[in-house]
């Protein structure tokens, strides 16, 4: 009986090893598919930047392509910095989760009683951290406004508090709680929570709290008059006038990011930031868990998953009646499924960016680009490497 034991025993050790080989030589056959879709899309002009993953935490692909300065012909580098967009607001919520651990906030403060003027008179008292944190305030977009348009590459929106009139002047599309719609100027708000709590600015707080905790020394909220060492510029193809050519995006891009997005950063800066979260240097293991989590919040009613295009992609997206959605747990990190993801994308004219994280730690996909629409190409040629399921939400 005892050798029957043993030996079987034996056969379930081995089992696991073997296994877990087999695991180590699929993902190694998919960073050489990886390895080579990524050569390939930057040669065809469709990808600029770098792209870095890590299994196990452990870098196993870090690369970089293209041009950080068409004007100067200076190529792109693991070290150059990049426009993150709308990746940015996981600082936004890690100071959040941050500022509830302190118990200085809940996820049922209402924001109102933090900002008692900055919110819309009619239906505005209503909105809680969470509904912000998850795009269902019922606010809308800073940037529709022609305030902000005219404004935001000169400088004119360098402070938050330049944002209240903005705020204040928005309809809300539904009320809170009721629906869900993205949500730029939610992010706005968060930012001014996080400065009116902690009494630091916003780029004060995050650098301390967050960046610095991680070791993250190359990212930061910098304005564009500032010289940043190895940032890359952001270019967009436009084909307005024939023929068509790349054109920067100087006077498209906002003269500084803020809470909502627009930090600058370096693949290898989002990894540490990954890892930060997950060694418990950020938040407490409870909170560590909630950012973590592939629980997706129920959608509102309404709320639909459909099949839409970006550029020469399909996609599933999570569409309300009043627009993109979007699929996130209960702290506004956006989910991704089979196999489960967590993070955030960002974007814009002449700036593409990718952060996603598996819960465990097995994957950590950084893919950062200063071109538009450049990492959804490379990221669904990861997907297909790594036979990841096709029809995946929020991109």
């Amino acid at each position: 009986m005892k050798v029957q034991l043993k030996l079987c025993s034996m056969l379930i050790s081995l089992w696991i090893v073997t296994n877990a080989f087999a695991a180590d030589e699929s993902d190694k056959k998919a960073i050489q598919k990886v390895s080579a879709a990524f050569s390939q899309l930057c040669q065809a002009n469709q990808f600029s930047g770098v792209a870095l993953i890590a299994i196990d935490g452990k870098i196993q692909f870090e690369k970089a392509c293209g041009l950080a300065s068409r004007e100067f012909h200076a190529p792109n580098t693991i070290q150059t910095q990049f426009n993150l967009g709308s990746v940015s607001k996981l600082f936004t919520i890690v100071a959040i989760g941050q500022l509830i651990e302190e118990e200085k906030l809940s996820l049922n403060t209402v924001a109102a009683t933090v900002l008692p003027t900055w919110l819309p008179m009619s239906g505005g008292n209503d909105i809680s951290i969470e509904q912000l944190l998850t795009h269902r305030s019922g606010l809308g977009n800073f940037m529709d406004d022609k305030r902000w348009q005219l404004g935001a590459d000169s400088g004119l929106f360098n402070d938050t508090d330049k944002y209240e009139p903005l705020i204040q002047a928005e309809t809300l599309r539904f009320k809170s709680g009721a629906s869900q719609a993205y949500s730029n100027s939610a992010y706005v708000v968060l930012g001014k929570i996080i400065e009116t709590v902690s009494g630091k600015s916003y780029s004060h707080y995050i650098a301390q709290n967050i960046f610095s905790k991680a070791n993250m020394a190359h990212t930061g909220l910098h304005p564009l008059d500032e010289v940043v060492e190895n940032r890359a510029t952001g270019y967009y193809y436009s084909c307005k006038k024939n023929p068509c050519l790349w054109k920067n995006n100087n006077y498209e891009v906002a003269f500084m990011g803020n809470s909502a997005g627009g930090a600058y950063s370096t693949a290898g800066d989002l990894f540490k930031f990954s890892q930060a979260l997950y060694r418990r240097k950020l938040l407490n293991q409870s909170l560590t868990l909630q950012i973590l989590s592939s629980t997706v919040l129920p959608l509102n009613k309404g709320t639909k998953i459909k099949k839409i295009k970006i550029g020469d992609s399909t996609v599933l997206e999570a569409l309300s009646p009043y627009g993109f959605a979007g699929v996130w747990n209960a702290l506004g990190v956006a989910v991704w499924d089979s196999p489960k993801l967590v993070g955030h994308t960002g974007g814009g004219l002449g700036a593409s960016a990718l952060l996603m994280m598996s819960p465990d730690n097995h994957y950590t996909i950084v893919l950062l680009s200063n071109i538009d629409a450049g990492t959804l190409r490379l990221y669904q040629r990861i997907r297909e490497s790594f036979n990841f399921k096709q029809a995946v939400y929020n991109y």
